[in-house]
């Protein structure tokens, strides 16, 4: 089962890093699409400057005496129309809204928010609202070239005159300060980045220190372990080893074993192999048979326990000069299971 209190640290630092990660994407996504936002806003705004030039050019060219009929009528068509667009997107700069947008679909504008913005809109509606006025008056009247169109044309222009520079400023203004907004919208994304790339940083040294502490722990606990069970079986007085599913001796075993049976680098060796020269042949094949029932989890312990051939067995161990030491030893085997193996 799974200590989640000794993996607490860890888990907090992921779970910070998770949250972190998903903070900074998530503010990523919305200054992201603000700047989109604030980038439609400066073109409609740069488009002011351009309408507002537009439209004094319509008023002069319906002025014109030398121009045709045709001329004049295409003028005064191009004259409403930057108009209207001009008045429509001041206004929603002004309280918000929609506004045509230079691809032809309908933008949604927020009002504006900085003082120098709400100066600029608010003056401009001062300066527009009469020139609107006035221009909205023409097609009223029935005929171009009449008197009192020419009247309320020069009017009209006069106005314009006076005003129009003025107003190109205050669009400017209005350009140069969203651009601003937008430049400190850029900044801000990019700080939010560089802290949120910090602050992951420094999360991931954290994570690394809870690991490499735990995991320093860990082969501390592990090395005490093995250096508790190795003086154990350096000081046993019996031969206690392990036998693999190949029936291999395992790495630790008793160093009494060694003496017992006269033997050295006894891990890895092949139990039979030791046992060669030390059994008689018969009770070799009959050890080895018997291992093989200890391995298999469907035969129990207590019913093949009477079956070991070395529980009380006399060992021949040749000696350097030639002869024979006689021991009497008895084997005993006991499963270690983990799990159900």
């Amino acid at each position: 089962k799974l200590d989640y209190g000794k993996y607490r640290g860890i888990i907090v630092s992921i779970a910070l890093f998770l949250l972190l990660d998903a903070s900074v994407l998530l503010m990523n996504f919305y200054i992201s699409f603000q700047i989109a936002h604030d980038a439609v806003s400066i073109n409609l705004a740069g488009r002011q400057r351009m309408l507002s030039q537009r439209t004094m050019k319509s008023l002069l060219e319906l002025q014109r005496s030398e121009a045709g009929l045709n001329e004049q009528q295409k003028a005064l068509e191009e004259l409403g129309a930057s108009a209207e667009l001009f008045h429509t997107t001041l206004l929603a700069f002004d309280t918000g809204g929609e506004a045509p947008s230079t691809d032809g679909s309908i933008a949604t504008l927020d009002p504006v928010s900085s003082a120098a913005a709400l100066d600029a809109v608010a003056e401009g509606k001062v300066l527009w609202f009469p020139l609107y006025d006035q221009i909205k008056s023409l097609p009223l009247e029935s005929t171009i070239n009449s008197p009192a169109f020419q009247q309320k044309l020069a009017a009209a222009i006069q106005y314009g005159h006076e005003h129009n520079l003025t107003l190109l400023m205050l669009m400017n203004q209005l350009t140069t300060d969203l651009e601003a907004v937008a430049s400190s919208q850029a900044t801000r994304l990019r700080i939010i980045q560089t802290v949120g790339i910090c602050l992951a940083l420094i999360n991931f040294f954290i994570i690394m220190f809870h690991f490499l502490r735990q995991l320093r722990e860990s082969d501390e606990k592990i090395e005490t372990a093995r250096q508790e069970t190795q003086e154990i079986l350096d000081t046993v007085n019996e031969g206690l080893f392990l036998i693999d599913t190949q029936q291999k001796i395992g790495v630790q075993h008793s160093k009494e074993l060694e003496h017992i049976l006269s033997r050295e680098n006894i891990a890895g060796k092949a139990f039979a192999e030791l046992m060669a020269d030390l059994i008689s042949e018969k009770d070799l094949s009959t050890t080895k048979s018997f291992i093989k029932l200890l391995f298999d989890p469907r035969k129990k312990q207590k019913l093949i326990g009477d079956l070991n051939p070395l529980r009380k067995v006399e060992l021949h161990i040749p000696q350097e000069n030639g002869g024979y030491e006689n021991k009497h030893l008895s084997f005993t085997f006991t499963r270690v299971m983990k799990g159900k193996q």
